[in-house]
């Protein structure tokens, strides 16, 4: 996946522990039904705590310290360590990290009904939906029944499934849902509003997600009351030439800088210590 003489050359050797956490991608963290007694949403954060744990237990036997602990991401992984900062249903007493770096990382949450629509999708292609009248009757019986099904398929077979998918044009499986039991129950532009004691470093730079479409509504991912109204004055602003950047930037760029902006200015205001560097 990348090349180990960077973490040798940049951590290692100024004498940083640095510890690569495996997580689930793709369906395999993001089959989101609404039953959680059926499966956990946000499966990946599970992961990523339970690492964490491990961390606080067995990181002073390779030398670190367990008070000491950032946690460090890129693209999605910034937004997980964003995100995992912001919430106020983990890492309560600051024991699993104390600080974080989020690199690139956008601060959108997804739509519940749009995950499940994806897992609905995908269990479309793998004939696991219930047939007949089954499939309305109950809902956590339909959701068992997808899951059940797709658990019974070869890992290699979902990746295949997932790859037409993506080869289709349907959205790729990731972003995160702000849904309990790991993020508080507010509304999303609220969100941000009672950080913790988290030091931070993030950033972005004026280059960012040249290659992908992930736009979203910059109303809506802004956390703004009136989402359309704001959509609509950005891109007439745009249009006019109203806006004080390249036109050769994308909305995606700027959704994600002014994102980072808010995370800074929040931390900020309950002051709390944070770097940000744009370029």
């Amino acid at each position: 996946m990348f090349n180990d003489t960077h973490i040798l050359n940049n951590f290692v050797s100024h004498d940083t522990v640095f510890v690569i956490p495996a997580f689930r991608l793709g369906i395999f963290s993001h089959f989101v039904v609404w039953d959680q007694s059926v499966a956990p949403n946000n499966l990946a954060l599970f992961d990523i705590l339970f690492a964490l744990e491990f961390v606080k237990s067995e990181i002073q036997n390779f030398g670190g310290d367990s008070n000491r602990v950032t946690l460090l991401g890129h693209s999605f992984g910034g937004t997980i360590a964003a995100m995992l900062s912001f919430s106020t249903e983990v890492n309560t007493d600051l024991s699993l990290f104390q600080q974080y770096i989020a690199m690139s990382a956008p601060s959108n949450f997804d739509t519940l009904d749009l995950q499940i629509e994806r897992t609905i999708r995908f269990a479309e292609q793998a004939d696991c939906i219930p047939k007949g009248s089954k499939r309305h009757s109950n809902r956590k019986r339909s959701e068992l029944y997808m899951r059940d099904c797709l658990l019974k398929k070869d890992a290699n077979e979902l990746l295949r499934i997932q790859r037409s998918l993506e080869d289709a044009g349907y959205p790729t499986y990731g972003e995160l849902v702000q849904r309990g039991p790991i993020f508080q129950n507010v509304e999303q532009r609220h969100f941000m509003n009672s950080p913790k004691n988290i030091s931070a470093l993030t950033g972005c730079i004026k280059y960012e997600v040249l290659r992908f479409d992930n736009y979203d509504d910059i109303g809506i991912s802004l956390g703004f009351e009136n989402p359309k109204e704001i959509d609509a004055k950005y891109r007439k602003d745009k249009e006019n030439g109203n806006l004080d950047f390249n036109n050769k930037t994308r909305d995606e760029t700027q959704e994600m800088i002014v994102q980072a902006r808010i995370r800074v200015d929040k931390l900020l205001e309950k002051g709390v210590p944070v770097s940000s560097i744009h370029s």
